[in-house]
């Protein structure tokens, strides 16, 4: 994929521009580390932030208090590689050489789930698809690029992904790597990092590692 400028640009858009697009901005935001230009917007914006989405955001670290709902533009929309419609309400004219996309996010309330319970389902639903997002629009690291082991030989780099990611990777050898796993092993540089051959197939279903690199994981676990 192309992108408009030097960095992707992505535009997240709902109705109110209160929660969920706010959310969403701030998780990309915090997860792209300034790898991505990211900005929210509202077809018919309210006046402040919702403070339940705030309140979720901020435990997990993420500040998005101090923001301020906005409406969406045909600037906005020309400047962005990537336009996210969140939720079933909001509606924008689309304009050429944009692509859109739209997230029918989890509404647990539909559930009779309410508060703050809700909120944290909501966002962690919004959170998976940022992540899936973010992997397709930025590549995978090269050699010396992700972390103090990248370039490292598979044996090395094995011990330095987290136990849970390589009980993961045991257990489900073949499935498509959720986020957290794909993070992980961008983080610890090595399996993709050093050897663009062992990613096999990506698509609309995530990333997959290629027969080669499953092939070793099950001689690992079977202690070979």
């Amino acid at each position: 994929m192309t992108f408009k400028a030097a960095r992707p640009t992505v535009l997240f858009v709902c109705a109110r521009n209160g929660g969920k697009s706010q959310m969403a901005a701030g998780l990309m935001e915090h997860h792209a580390d300034g790898r991505i230009t990211v900005m929210s917007a509202g077809t018919a914006p309210g006046t402040s932030i919702n403070a339940l989405s705030a309140e979720s955001l901020a435990e997990l670290g993420i500040d998005i208090s101090g923001g301020t709902p906005k409406p969406v533009t045909d600037d906005a929309q020309h400047a962005a590689d990537v336009v996210v419609i969140l939720g079933s309400e909001a509606r924008v004219q689309e304009v050429a050489g944009t692509r859109y996309e739209r997230w029918e996010t989890d509404e647990p309330s539909t559930r009779g789930i309410e508060g703050m319970e809700r909120m944290r389902l909501v966002r962690d639903d919004i959170d998976v698809r940022v992540h899936h997002l973010l992997d397709r629009l930025l590549p995978w690291p090269h050699a010396g690029e992700s972390g103090d082991t990248a370039g490292m030989d598979l044996e090395q780099w094995w011990p330095s992904v987290l136990p849970g990611t390589r009980d993961w990777l045991i257990n489900n050898n073949g499935d498509a790597l959720t986020p957290e796993v794909a993070a992980d092993i961008s983080r610890a540089g090595g399996l993709i990092a050093s050897d663009p051959w062992w990613i096999g197939e990506r698509g609309p279903d995530g990333i997959f590692l290629s027969d080669a690199a499953t092939d070793w994981i099950e001689a690992r676990a079977n202690g070979e």
